[in-house]
């Protein structure tokens, strides 16, 4: 109890300052919670406690993932009015100006997986989604907070439309898509390098994340090590191409990758425009690996540099002048 009073005295101090200055303060929603939490304890009754959430396999992950959490019964939650949805999104959005929800494509159907079965074997449950995007709608009207979705990875066309109907800003990612030039960004979008769930600038570009993956088992040895390996060198050479640096990519200085990057990125019609603190370093190690637990030290390594010295950085501040011109 006494921590979540100081997390919550906390929150509205840092939305008082922020807003007394101007700028907005942004919330991740995360998608589920802690089996073994208070939440799940409480609700026994909406959770489906002999599934598990998860992603089907993909090019990031040909195994899929298994993320460990229940999903929320569709049937139960509706019967419930949607109370517990609500509540969540209130104790977020009473702090956030603008809260961005994980794997927006919940709305619509999750991926679950049967306990004692694999990532591989996963099945879709399915959501009245009308009636989801109805609550978040309202919550959002009713504590004046603007939201983000997160669409990537496999998106069904009807999330896209229904994102667009509600005004629910999507997400663009230049590692997702390297080749793609400032211009054609919509504006109804929230872009970026990267997001916590992918690696770092300096990792994603000496492939670290693969040879991770690969260490995890999640990518297969022969040809899916190679195809992965392949298919990045072509994406950093669709990337150079598109920042208009005519160098190699083994040679290239990553910090005008960097400034350019993010530079073009602000120059886009994306109402807003993210940047990973760590980036701003070439830190390599990402805060998270998704699909991992106890394999990674996720969200529990301290950053390489203080505070302090991100203030007092010469090289930090020139390319946050980039960006602001």
């Amino acid at each position: 109890l006494f921590v979540q009073h100081e997390s919550s005295r906390q929150l509205k101090y840092a939305k008082s300052r922020a807003n007394n200055a101007g700028v907005d303060l942004y919330l991740d929603m995360p998608l589920g919670v802690n089996p073994s939490s208070y939440d799940v304890w409480k609700n026994q009754s909406l959770f489906v406690t002999g599934l598990s959430v998860g992603a089907p396999p993909d090019k990031f992950f040909t195994a899929g993932q298994d993320w460990g959490f229940h999903p929320l019964n569709p049937h139960m939650v509706r019967y419930a009015g949607y109370e517990y949805v609500s509540a969540c999104l209130k104790s977020q959005m009473k702090y956030a100006d603008v809260l961005r929800l994980d794997h927006v494509m919940s709305n619509h159907r999750l991926y679950v997986i049967p306990k004692g079965f694999s990532a591989l074997d996963g099945v879709y449950l399915r959501y009245k989604s009308d009636e989801w995007w109805a609550v978040i709608c309202l919550e959002a009207h009713l504590n004046q907070c603007q939201v983000i979705g997160e669409n990537l990875g496999i998106v069904p066309p009807e999330v896209i439309s229904d994102m667009n109907r509600h005004q629910v800003s999507g997400m663009h990612v230049l590692q997702c898509e390297p080749k793609t030039e400032s211009e054609e960004i919509s504006s109804n979008t929230v872009a970026s390098i990267n997001t916590h769930d992918m690696p770092t600038l300096a990792g994603y570009w000496h492939a670290d994340d693969i040879e991770d993956r690969r260490d995890l088992g999640l990518i297969n040895e022969t040809d899916g090590y190679e195809h992965e390996i392949e298919q990045r060198t072509e994406e950093l050479a669709g990337m150079l191409n598109m920042l208009g640096i005519d160098e190699d990519a083994k040679t290239i200085d990553l910090r005008e990758v960097l400034t350019k990057s993010i530079s073009q990125l602000a120059k886009s019609d994306a109402r807003r425009l993210l940047i990973n603190l760590e980036d701003l370093w070439l830190e390599t190690k990402p805060q998270n690996v998704p699909g991992t637990v106890s394999e990674r030290p996720n969200w529990r390594r301290k950053m390489k540099l203080s505070f302090e010295e991100i203030m007092s950085s010469d090289e930090i501040k020139r390319i946050l002048k980039s960006v602001k011109r």
